[in-house]
């Protein structure tokens, strides 16, 4: 049962935004309605969590964004469907590890956790070494920014010997429970799967690349007219629409953002045609006056991962990233973004995504402006795909002010040049990352503007959103055109650009 904001309280999440992601990967139809729900859940629970009926959060609390972020998270880490927390990827033990980080704008505070075992919700621990590592050691030792494996679950053991920094009292503590309870039935049946092929001498994977020019018209799901609930941006130029007149190859077919794009199983969105299908990481970004921006990340890693792994969610500037124009200042009238990246951690911690996305993106807001035209971009949303969401279109974003562009082009040279391109001469076949990045801009004539951005490599990438113009959580599972379509092959940039304007 959703947990929503129980009033409109001044300051507090009338004034509020939050955006979460369940990862850039392969999500099917079979548990679409799920992932959607619980990724509403997640929003409507943030804001639940900074307006309280009793007041207590608002008038202590002095970090709700940092709050939002984390509660958003914590429902994620609980559904099965989702990579990260219950239901997390097992390591190649047959055993669970994860990695969270959470970072607040203000000051650029940060905390995470890395191959933990034992904790319900590992956002929940990181956060309480972001509160540890803002106060002064008596003695002076410099507070950390990680901990990891058995040390993480010491320090959660050791936290009620910790001194509060005044809001622990109303804030969420960490759990530990029996490793065990973090398996589910799901993802013990694809680590007993893919442990099987993995030991069989016989078994001989397919390519990793997919190969569309084996692929038939009887083979694919069966064409729909364009449809105006995606946009797409492809490494030069967008194509033209297509009117349902425009006559089809049987390789140049449009799908709607329902189409699955990767053959489906009774088992659900977690069971996979490819090992890396499953390796999608949840997060959350948010931006509060009171705080300014935040974002979190949450991750249980690579299926069959070697124990021990650590991946980007833990890793400070690669799963997530929060700045403002000016960190010490009024977090209400500069520039501020918040960033939670996810896809294949080893690449992302390489490039360190999130903080080149967060950085770069945030120095483009604060230029002057250029000049537009309509032309460098296309109209986009976030799609629909229930009654939720029959609305969704009306969020589209055409492009047409200097800071969106420039966003636009950012994310489009940081994903192609400096990510695929790079990796793809590496002899990776598929470089697989998602962003999920909020923008808040005051221009000279204290006007606002704040927008959401996604930005990904794979097939699909789910996220749910919330603010003041939008208050019901709105959810969409976006999918890339081109996994059926000619249009890229191979080591051809495969990149898909949305934005909506909060």
């Amino acid at each position: 049962m959703s947990q929503g904001p129980a009033k409109r309280a001044k300051g507090s999440w009338s004034d509020a935004y939050i955006a979460v992601h369940g990862g850039a990967g392969v999500y099917g139809q079979v548990t679409e309605k799920g992932v959607k729900r619980v990724l509403r859940e997640a929003c409507s629970r943030a804001l639940g969590a900074i307006s309280e009926a009793d007041d207590i959060l608002l008038d202590e609390d002095t970090s709700p964004a940092l709050t939002m972020v984390e509660t958003a998270t914590t429902v994620l880490e609980d559904d099965p469907h989702l990579n990260a927390g219950y239901g997390s990827n097992l390591t190649l033990d047959g055993t669970v590890e994860c990695d969270a980080a959470i970072m607040s704008g203000k000051g650029q505070k940060f905390g995470s956790v890395g191959s933990v075992s034992d904790v319900k919700n590992p956002v929940t621990l990181a956060r309480a070494i972001l509160d540890y590592s803002s106060q002064q050691d008596k003695l002076g030792r410099v507070p950390p920014l990680t901990l990891v494996s058995n040390g993480a679950s010491s320090f959660a053991r050791r936290l009620p010997n910790y001194p509060s920094n005044g809001a622990d009292s109303s804030r969420l503590k960490p759990q530990l429970t029996q490793p065990a309870s973090l398996i589910s039935p799901t993802a013990k049946a694809q680590w007993e799967k893919w442990k099987s092929r993995l030991d069989d001498p016989n078994y001989h994977p397919p390519p990793l690349s997919l190969d569309l020019t084996s692929l038939t018209p009887q083979s694919l799901p069966s064409p729909s007219i364009h449809s105006p609930s995606f946009s797409y941006f492809p490494s030069r130029s967008p194509p033209a629409s297509p009117s349902p007149e425009t006559p089809r190859s049987p390789f140049s077919f449009s799908y709607p953002l329902s189409t699955p794009v990767y053959g489906e199983s009774s088992e659900g969105s977690r069971s996979s045609s490819s090992l890396r299908d499953a390796q999608d990481t949840v997060g959350a970004v948010a931006w509060h006056p009171k705080d300014g921006a935040a974002a979190s990340v949450s991750s249980g890693g690579i299926l069959l991962k070697l124990p021990g792994r650590v991946g980007e969610a833990a890793v400070y500037g690669a799963g997530c990233w929060a700045q403002h124009q000016d960190a010490s200042g009024d977090v209400t009238r500069g520039a501020s973004v918040a960033c939670s990246a996810s896809g294949t951690g080893e690449y992302i911690i390489r490039s360190s995504l999130a903080r080149v996305v967060g950085e770069r993106v945030l120095q483009g807001m604060t230029l002057p402006p250029r000049a537009v035209t309509n032309e460098s971009t296309e109209t986009i949303s976030a799609g629909s795909n229930d009654e939720a969401d029959e609305d969704d279109d009306d969020d589209a974003e055409d492009g047409d002010e200097g800071q969106g562009n420039d966003t636009h082009q950012i994310l489009q040279t940081i994903l192609e040049n400096e990510f695929w391109e790079d990796f793809q001469k590496e002899g990776e076949p598929n470089p697989s990352a998602g962003v999920l990045l909020m923008t808040r801009e005051v221009d000279e004539e204290d006007r606002v503007s704040v927008r959401l951005w996604c930005a990904f490599t794979t097939p699909t990438m789910a996220i749910a959103y919330a603010s003041p113009n939008h208050p019901k959580p709105k959810a969409a599972i976006l999918r890339h055109p081109d996994v059926c379509n000619s249009r890229h092959i191979a080591d051809k940039p495969r990149i898909f650009i949305t934005a909506i304007p909060l």
